[in-house]
Order: structure tokens, then sequence, then C-alpha cells
């Protein structure tokens, strides 16, 4: 989105990305900046888990944040690595309670976007399944596929060119209807009844931002969205990672 925003802007926009603590480090940043609308943060679905499981959060997104706009919503898929005698859902269901506890299945930290539809999958089927966590969702990807773990929900995007070379396996999508992005794929729903599990992306400023510079801003940000290089943008990039991470060694 950087390069339309500066032009609608005509200034530069900085990404700074503040890995860390669940996301906990970016959000602290954000929420003691002037609220002048020079400072932004890019917040997810699981920095929302992440403070719903915390007992006293720092911040709070409703408390200490101004919405900007939704930026997107993102399904996921549940990968299982090809040695995995499971090509369906109910296969799988039918493994893991033949088998408590000996599949395991990765993801990027506790609240995280691949760690919680594994823990609704598991409370919906009532199966026992190991949770790894990994410092990064690529890491866990790497993980999987070199076989340290055996199953693991991801965002469909950064996972198709995976699938499609069979270095991992899909076995169902986490919309409640199949995906335009891989119609053959039928929704975990098919098999677990009105199972869903959507990730979202959205665009925040600090508290006390004036209402016309939230206004400016979004109406910038959804003309940015709608432009065809954004779009074309996106598809790429989630191209790039998921080709970084079919040719990155498992040992690596």
């Amino acid at each position: 989105m950087s390069p339309k925003l500066t032009e609608a802007l005509g200034q530069p926009i900085i990404i700074d990305n503040r890995a860390g603590a669940s996301g906990r480090i970016g959000v602290e940043i954000a929420a003691k900046a002037a609220p002048d609308g020079h400072t932004l943060l890019m917040v997810t679905s699981s920095q929302a888990c992440v403070e719903a499981m915390s007992r006293n959060p720092q911040h709070e997104l409703l408390r200490d944040f101004s919405p900007i706009s939704l930026v997107g919503t993102v399904t996921s898929v549940l990968l299982v690595h090809p040695s995995i005698p499971a090509t369906s859902v109910r296969e799988l269901v039918a493994l893991a309670k033949s088998r408590p506890g000996a599949l395991k299945h990765g993801s990027s930290g506790p609240g995280s976007s691949s760690h919680l539809p594994a823990e609704l999958f598991k409370i919906r089927t009532g199966t026992t399944i190991l949770h790894v966590p990994y410092k990064a969702s690529s890491q866990a990807l790497v993980g999987l596929m070199a076989g340290e773990i055996d199953v693991m929900f991801n965002p469909i995007t950064a996972a198709m060119s995976l699938i499609k070379s069979g270095k991992l396996r899909a076995v169902g999508v986490t919309s409640l209807k199949r995906t335009a992005l891989a119609l053959d794929l039928p929704s975990i729903s098919e098999t677990i009844p009105d199972f869903e599990f959507l990730l979202w992306q959205g665009l925040l400023a600090p508290a006390k931002t004036p209402p016309a510079i939230l206004l400016k801003l979004n109406t910038v940000v959804l003309n940015t969205l709608s432009a065809s290089v954004v779009q074309e943008g996106w598809r790429l990039s989630e191209m790039s990672l998921a080709d970084l991470l079919s040719s990155s060694s498992p040992h690596s």
C-alpha cells in the first residue's frame, strides 16, 4: 500500500516492523505516538486475540486507538505434511482420535492466527493434538515441510504455491464457503458445521486523533485499496513469500 499512499499524501510512508511479544511492542510504540496522523498502526486479528487473552493488557485497541479502515480479510487453510495419511478433514479427525497427543500442530505463538483455529478445531472435534509454538509463522511452515510438526493452519494466500508444488497438502479452508482461490478445496464447515475462522487486517491511529484527519486517511486508504496496482502487488508479494519458503532448507 505504501507507494500509493505516498503518492496520495505527498509524503513518504516509512514501514517500521516491530516484531516480538505477539505484536505488543508495535502496539505500545503506536499508542504512545502523537495523535497527529503521522504514526499509524497496521493491526491484525491476532493482536485482538492476544489482548483478549491477557489479564491486564498495557494497551487496549478500543481505548487507545481510533479506527481508520478495515484493510482486508483472509481465509486460512488446514495444512498437513504429505506423509500424514489423511487427505480430508474427516480422515484427519479419525487419525487424531486414533493417536491422542501423537500429532503436533505448529503456530507462531499462543493467541496467533495459526494457533487459535487449531484450538477451535480440537474443541469442535474432541481431538488432542500437541501445540508446538515457533517464533514466526514462516518458521512453523518450514518446520511443517521438514516434518517437525504434522499440522498447521496458515493464510491460504501464503500457502498456495506450497500446496501446488506438493510440498504440503491442504485438506480444507476455514471460510464457511469455498474460496475462489481454490474452489477444489472443501471448507472445513462441510465436515464440521459452522466452523469458521477469518483473519482481518486494519489500520488504526492513536486515540484522540482529530476526526478530520481520520476521515482524510480513511478516504485515502479506501482509494488505495481499490487501485489495481495494489491488488497486483499483494498477489506478487504472496507468491514471493511462498517461493521463499518453498526454497528454504528444512534445517536453515
